[in-house]
């Protein structure tokens, strides 16, 4: 049974993850926030995937299992916002996971400063090595934490274009997103992109968020894995998916002017 009025939805897509689902889970779990419903989706996986959700569905009333055939990553996050009954809602990819104080900090501030949305950093960590990189460089859009207004949007947008990656916001795990903006304004991920769906679905919500905020620390951490989730959309993505999305976020870009 979840809860009616939870304070977060956390949404965890899977396909044939059963040797790092725990890991991810259980970085929600062992978190200091617990007002929240947790959604695992399957997304049609051939192992153990499912059932490792289905055990801990049993044993925790926050959690909420889906499961349908395969269609992909953003299908699945579409679903989740679909179904999100939280204020707030995150992502977070299979493979990867959270620090324990991460929804705690981070709600705080949303909470503290009545932001719509709010963007940060990651830290990775080489599964085969052991090695960790801090990557906090590829998304340092300011020094410390930053609460913005509507009017600091081209600032913002200016900062993210001109940044490492010359295109800033690549990634729907990195941030924590008010749901009724994403819900009312009928926002989704595109599911016909195989690579930069993340970035688009990002500026369409800036596109309608009053105050947003970027924080610098690494609250998120990512494992790299041979068959990730970020490396299925890589091979999958051909140059016409990437123009493709590139095309339309320049379009994107012309509206906040």
């Amino acid at each position: 049974m979840t809860r009616v009025h939870p304070l977060l939805t956390i949404v965890i897509p899977a396909y044939n993850a059963q040797r790092f689902i725990d890991r991810s889970i259980k970085s929600v779990l062992n978190s200091t926030f617990t007002d929240y419903e947790f959604i695992l989706i399957d997304d049609g996986s051939q192992d153990r995937t499912l059932s490792i959700m289905k055990e801990y569905e049993q044993n925790d009333d926050r959690i909420v299992v889906l499961t349908h055939e395969n269609k992909g990553v953003s299908y699945c996050r579409n679903l989740g916002i679909e179904n999100a009954k939280g204020k707030y809602l995150c992502f977070i990819d299979a493979d990867d996971e959270i620090e324990t104080g991460a929804l705690e900090e981070k709600i705080a501030w949303m909470e503290n400063e009545q932001l719509d949305w709010m963007y940060h950093n990651y830290r990775t960590i080489d599964d085969s090595s052991g090695k960790e990189t801090d990557d906090s460089g590829i998304f340092f859009f300011y020094s410390q934490r930053k609460t913005l207004t509507s009017q600091d949007k081209n600032e913002f947008l200016n900062i993210c274009f001109n940044g490492k990656w010359g295109r800033g916001l690549m990634s729907n795990v990195l941030g924590m997103y008010r749901t009724q903006v994403i819900q009312s304004n009928h926002l989704y991920i595109d599911e016909t992109l195989a690579y930069g769906e993340d970035l688009l679905f990002n500026y369409d919500m800036l596109h309608y968020v009053k105050r947003f905020g970027y924080d610098p620390h690494p609250y998120y951490i990512v494992h790299q894995i041979d068959d990730s989730l970020q490396d299925q959309a890589l091979k999958g993505a051909n140059n016409d998916t990437v123009f493709s999305s590139l095309d339309i976020l320049a379009k994107r870009r012309i509206i906040y002017k």
